[in-house]
């Protein structure tokens, strides 16, 4: 539908309420049965001119344009979204995956500060002690040597801080 479309049906819409209006007061103007008839048809007959209106105006975004093209632009446009659905699934489990992945690494470095009196333990992954694999000690190996070497720096900074060279 088209703005146009939209101005006619509206000027429809009127002219019928004003044809409801005249016959209303006709027939309470004491006019007989024939009035009250047409009376019931105006009535009805604007209910189907605002249903027009509104469907014209409800249709307005769609401006010009058929509904097969508009069809096959909602079929393209439902296609892409599923695809955007799937990639975006793939990247949810990948981030899964990484956070897995990172929390053995952290259950790593907490199995190295514990010292065995712990199994259960309170930590973020929730797996079992057999997940934690050379690879995974290794990275917690690492991960303690820029501990220590970020320690190490940080007290460098602030006794630099104290005490800056002339």
């Amino acid at each position: 539908m088209s703005v146009a479309d939209v101005i006619e049906n509206a000027k429809v819409w009127l002219a019928s309420i004003d044809e409801k209006e005249r016959l209303e007061a006709a027939f309470r103007g004491g006019s007989g049965m024939s009035v009250y008839k047409e009376w019931c048809a105006a009535i009805e007959t604007e209910k189907v001119a605002a249903r027009a209106h509104l469907a014209a105006v409800l249709d307005l975004p769609n401006d010009s344009e058929r509904d097969d093209a508009r069809i096959a632009r909602l079929r393209a446009e439902n296609v892409r979204l599923a695809e955007q659905v799937k990639k975006l699934r793939g990247e949810v489990t990948q981030a899964r995956e990484n956070n897995e992945t990172r929390n053995r690494e952290l259950d790593a470095l907490h199995y190295v500060w514990c010292n065995g009196g712990c199994h259960g333990g309170v930590h973020r992954y929730c797996g079992s002690p057999d997940d934690i694999t050379e690879e995974v000690v290794l990275a917690a190996e690492r991960n303690t040597s820029r501990l220590r070497s970020w320690f190490v720096n940080r007290i460098y900074k602030k006794a630099r801080e104290k005490d800056p060279l002339p």
